[in-house]
């Protein structure tokens, strides 16, 4: 049994193919969901592309309160409480919803504890939240996590663990998006990639200028404002923004008084992100924090070399720092600077060489078919 709030695209890659592993185990995967979509999400839900047993308990409108998502699913803990499962995990300590869940879980099986977040990107921090995560944490009989940081968050409120009680799963990425997509996305129907092809011929390729691609929604926590405000005067690369969000109006203004190189291009579906990082020549995240994001990944599948954040979850088992990208402090304008020279200044045979680099990573530590076959094996190992 997996528990978990919302589907997504890259879930139902995940969860098509995890349910395949384990069925050549005799496993059988049940998929819980709290509901159909949060707020600020795009994903449109397609029942017919899920290749697993699956259920979706709520499509009512979801609000925030104290930061969390109020998933009240009621229907989940009737049917939670029938259901047969030898293996549970649980999608974090997320909403009120993945609380009442901890709680109620059935005692005779084995439960597991998805954790995604670090130390950095970690928002509930009080006395009583402490308590409560120590509480619920310790109600686990393991611990699954997409990295090595989100083990460290989790072992401030367990304590040290044990290898034996840890098991990883590093998001994976849709593959399926990795083939040819600016032959499958038609860029004349596409508003996204209009923008970004017109931006690319208005800025002018003659001049050799590299062109950046950052993927991430116009929110705070993505470190945009700090960034931009960060970026040297007259400097030598273009910049594609592909996301919406709150701060677009402030961003837009910033990006006309500084007159910086960055274009918005607004919303993008996955198979437009796709086809944007076979046209650009870097990917960048600059975020504040950020558990355990997908875009540096499908980033690596594409062989882009990295400019991202130390902020961001996953940054250690993406970026091999001066071999596929740099790393920088978001709240340091130095830091930003000098990784954009040596970016812009890279020889062909260093760019190619990190392009290697990248891709060199993807395989392997990302490839869906090791991670997942690699993940099922713990979970065997777990339930013996």
């Amino acid at each position: 049994m997996y528990i978990t709030n919302i589907p997504a695209p890259y879930r139902t890659y995940r969860f098509n193919l995890l349910n395949k592993y384990l069925n050549e185990e005799g496993i059988e995967l049940n998929v819980f969901y709290m509901n159909t979509s949060e707020p600020d999400r795009f994903w449109k839900f397609d029942p017919e592309k899920q290749d697993y047993k699956f259920e979706v308990f709520s499509t009512r409108p979801v609000n925030k309160f104290m930061g969390m998502y109020t998933h009240f699913p009621l229907r989940m803990f009737s049917a939670l409480r029938q259901a047969e499962y030898d293996l549970v995990v649980l999608g974090g300590i997320a909403s009120p919803a993945h609380i009442l869940t901890a709680l109620t879980l059935r005692k005779n099986a084995l439960k597991i504890l998805s954790v995604e977040s670090n130390l950095i990107s970690e928002k509930q921090k009080g006395s009583f939240a402490s308590y409560m995560k120590r509480t619920l944490y310790r109600r686990f009989d393991a611990y699954q996590f997409t990295g090595q940081k989100a083990r460290e968050y989790c072992e401030k409120y367990t304590g040290a663990l044990s290898d034996e009680k840890v098991v990883y799963l590093p998001n994976v990425i849709d593959e399926s998006l990795l083939r040819n997509q600016k032959e499958n996305v038609n860029i004349n129907t596409s508003v996204a990639l209009r923008k970004a092809v017109e931006f690319q011929d208005r800025t002018g390729k003659l001049n050799k200028e590299s062109t950046v691609l950052i993927a991430a929604r116009l929110e705070p926590f993505k470190g945009l404002k700090e960034f931009f405000r960060c970026l040297p005067e007259c400097h030598p690369m273009r910049f594609i923004v592909a996301g919406t969000g709150s701060l677009h109006d402030d961003l837009s203004e910033l990006i006309r008084q500084r007159g910086l190189n960055v274009e918005l291009i607004g919303h993008v579906t996955p198979q437009e992100i796709a086809a944007l990082m076979e046209l650009v020549d870097f990917f960048a995240l600059p975020s504040l924090s950020d558990p355990s994001p997908l875009s540096p990944i499908e980033a690596t599948a594409f062989g882009l070399p990295l400019i991202l954040s130390c902020k961001i979850g996953n940054v250690s088992e993406v970026l091999r720092e001066g071999e596929n990208g740099w790393s920088f402090d978001p709240s340091n304008c130095k830091q930003i600077a000098s990784v954009i020279e040596r970016a812009s200044k890279l020889s062909e045979v260093a760019y190619q060489e990190m392009r290697e680099a990248s891709w060199k990573i993807f395989r392997t530590r990302f490839h869906s078919e090791l991670v997942l076959k690699r993940y099922v094996g713990q979970l065997i190992k777990l339930l013996n």
